[in-house]
């Protein structure tokens, strides 16, 4: 039936067109030399168009039938018969120097991101882990409820057993409104399109002013609190530098908000909570670039103290003030979905992944357009794909130095299930219709139906509590 539909559509344009060109033909005759030859260009493109259309209703007429795309498999999980795969399973690797305790990586993904993020620090506080952990590294829409957290964090009340007894009052309950009545994305770029045509601001800074007014106000990363071993994690939202392909890292350290390229430099700045956010979630084309000036150029100090020659010092002297004058930032996920660069030097990793917007489908499109899409979904997955091994998979590296420490690696992911057991454990759904309208939520930033939102945050925070539970709560660890 569909294919019926987009042939009839098809026919009707052909007609349309037809007539079209008939009509110009009785103007060519009836025009002047000039509009006669504006008449004559003007039906030399439709020609095109028409030739096209033609081409187009040759390929659905001869092409296989097309089918719906089936839910992804579902694979149903007990406690004790969970898949020994990368991508949910803690592993024993080896990780180089181990300086650092536990971090949590948490993905993009939009609205549904923030959701299932937020459900998986739930978890993590649930189990009284939120408070010990040393990092917390986030990108694009995970970065919503991040950010909602590190400038709330210091109006937690923890008890002896680390737990945030106001966590839901004060982080779960706010920002369970704001996804369900706020939507931000269509809004920006309407008002970026119409004002930037005349020189205004851009949609990455309607987004940015959007959430100053629904989510953060003129807090800024100033107003996060310091880093602190087992007290308070270091905040870290990763932006992708359009410019360089590298990631611009925003955080605090020793009590200065700063900005940091391993190419370009660091800026100590004090920038808003919303202007990092934006950053961090600028999606392209919508809303990337995102521009932000900097006050004082970069600096290398670390390396020129190394006898190290930075990147940005070779770069010749009319091209250096392009790099040190202002960001151009895109969404975080470009360089890496999930966050996990941070990972590096760490003992317990945590990664909580919303992301993998296209998921698998049986169909392939043959018109240009939908090769594209198909091209993007293909690109998309293999960055994933390389970002996941490059977090479980370090062992493989290591195997010749059994000595070195441990690592333990846990990922929960968005498209995941649960056996009816653990999702009654856990006040988790259980129906593969649900977890398939979870994982395949729209990656945007339109508020969500409050049934919708709180599903997805429930998947979060089960699939979190299991993965502590069975990997590290309990002190167990599956082998290879």
């Amino acid at each position: 039936m569909e294919r019926l539909i987009r042939v009839a559509i098809t026919l009707i344009v052909f007609l349309i067109v037809l007539t079209t060109i008939a009509n110009i033909f009785i103007a060519i005759n009836m025009a002047s030399d000039p509009w006669r030859i504006l008449n004559w260009g003007v039906l030399f493109l439709i020609l095109l168009a028409l030739g096209y259309l033609g081409w187009n209703l040759v390929q659905e007429l001869s092409s296989p039938v097309r089918h719906k795309p089936k839910p992804p498999n579902i694979n149903f999980w007990t406690a004790d018969e969970v898949p020994l795969t990368s991508s949910n399973r803690a592993r024993g690797v080896s990780f180089g120097n181990v300086s650092k305790g536990s971090i949590l990586c948490v993905s993009g993904g939009g609205y549904k991101s923030g959701l299932f993020n937020l459900g998986s620090i739930a978890a993590l506080n649930e189990r009284g882990m939120l408070r010990t952990l040393d990092t917390i590294s986030s990108v694009s829409g995970g970065s919503f409820t991040i950010a909602w957290l590190a400038i709330h964090w210091d109006q937690l009340k923890f008890d002896e057993d680390d737990v945030a007894i106001n966590f839901d009052e004060v982080i779960v309950e706010p920002l369970i409104r704001k996804y369900t009545s706020v939507t931000i994305d269509t809004p920006s770029i309407l008002r970026g399109v119409r004002s930037y045509a005349l020189g205004g601001p851009s949609a990455g800074e309607y987004l940015s002013k959007a959430l100053r007014k629904h989510f953060y106000g003129d807090t800024s990363l100033s107003d996060i609190p310091d880093p602190e071993k087992g007290k308070v994690p270091n905040f870290c939202f990763n932006s992708s530098d359009l410019r360089t392909s590298t990631r611009w890292t925003f955080s605090k350290e020793d009590g200065q908000p700063q900005a940091q390229n391993y190419k370009i430099g660091t800026a100590k700045q004090n920038f808003a909570i919303a202007d990092v956010v934006t950053g961090s979630a600028a999606f392209p084309p919508f809303f990337s670039p995102f521009c932000l000036k900097l006050d004082d150029a970069p600096v290398h100090d670390d390396s020129r103290k190394a006898g190290k020659t930075p990147w940005i010092d070779k770069i010749p002297d009319h091209e250096r003030p392009h790099f040190l004058n202002r960001m151009e930032l895109g969404d975080g996920g470009i360089y890496g979905n999930m966050g996990v660069e941070e990972a590096k030097g760490h003992r317990l990793i945590f990664i909580s992944n919303a992301g993998d917007p296209y998921g698998e489908t049986n169909t392939y499109d043959t018109s240009w357009l939908g090769q594209m899409r198909q091209l993007i979904r293909h690109y998309h997955r293999q960055i994933e794909q390389r970002r996941k091994i490059h977090a479980v998979d370090l062992e493989l590296l290591y195997t010749a130095t059994p000595d070195r420490e441990n690592i333990e690696v846990a990922i929960w992911q968005i498209e995941d299930f649960l056996s009816e057991d653990m999702a009654a454990l856990y006040g988790a759904p259980i129906r593969a219709d649900l977890a398939h309208k979870v994982a395949t939520f729209p990656v945007r930033l339109k508020r969500a139906d409050k049934n919708q939102a709180d599903l997805i945050y429930r998947f979060g925070r089960a699939h979190g509590l299991r993965e502590i539970d069975i990997r590290i709560h309990d002190g167990k660890t599956r082998s290879n």
